[in-house]
Order: structure tokens, then sequence, then C-alpha cells
């Protein structure tokens, strides 16, 4: 009806309107603003690892989130409104010397029972490297995740 009386241009179907993800189906439009969020948040990490591990977190319902995920992104959001300033410093005058802290938690999530391993490397007061990984197989006690842990920074070292 519209071209009836007015000039248009067909682009496809709708895939983005005003920063919204869209997607049709036969029930109707789906409204997604949580995908585009957690993927702007998760690049976000690059240089604000205090927000790595509540954005990954976020990420794993990225497919089925819940009112309560979005309140928690909500959260994070104004986190980083309150905390604009923050960031990674490289110092001029810092050392050449390799710092490398991690930790580990045996049986972490109650629904697998499987461990997270989170390491950071320093070159003198600069950070440089950082992760945090939930392990593919269950371990059988807490020494084994930390050797696990130990292969994994020894790795990011060498």
């Amino acid at each position: 009806m519209l071209h009836q009386h007015f000039k248009l241009k067909d682009l496809g179907d709708l895939k983005f309107l005003l920063g919204l993800e869209l997607s049709k189906s036969k029930s109707g439009i789906f409204m997604c603003v949580y995908r585009r969020l957690i993927g702007r948040l998760l690049y976000l990490t690059i240089s604000r690892p205090d927000i790595s591990y509540t954005s990954h977190k976020l990420g794993q319902f990225i497919f089925d989130p819940h009112s309560g995920h979005m309140d928690a992104a909500h959260m994070l959001l104004r986190y980083l409104k309150h905390t604009v300033g923050r960031g990674i410093l490289f110092k001029t005058n810092s050392d050449t010397k390799l710092h490398a802290y991690l930790d580990a938690d045996w049986g972490s999530y109650i629904d697998s029972r499987r461990s997270t391993t989170g390491f950071c490397v320093f070159l003198g007061n600069s950070l440089v490297s950082w992760k945090a990984k939930r392990h593919n197989t269950v371990s059988k006690s807490s020494a084994k995740v930390e050797y696990r842990s130990l292969a994994s920074v020894s790795t990011e070292l060498t």
C-alpha cells in the first residue's frame, strides 16, 4: 500500500532498529536488547578486566535471558557509569620482571561441579594478560585443579 503513495526502496527484512536487534518469525517479531548489550560489554573487557567475570557470566545466558539477567546487566552498566576513569595504566618507569598470580576454585559451579581457574600476568607494574576459565572436566581434588591452573599460567608465561 505504501508503494502506491510513495517512492520506496525495499531493503529486506528488518535486522536492527535504534540499537535493538530484531528477528522475524511466524509468531511475530522478537526484539533483543540483551544480546547486543552483552556483546559490547564483552568487547569492553579488553580495557576493563574488572568486569570480565560478570560479563562472561552474563554471556552464558545470551540465548535464554530472563529479567534477572537484564537487571544484572543494568547493575553492571551503573557500575561502569560511576567508574568511567578506570582502566589499565602502562607506566613508563616500570621494571621488566614478569609476575603472575593465579587462583583456582574447586567445584565452584553447583550445577556441574566444574572448577574455575583465573590468572593475571604483570610486566613490572603493568597488567599484560589475564584469563578466567571454567574447566571442561570435573576434578576429583583441589590439588588437581591447582596443578591445572599452574600449567595454564606456565603456558601463558612461556
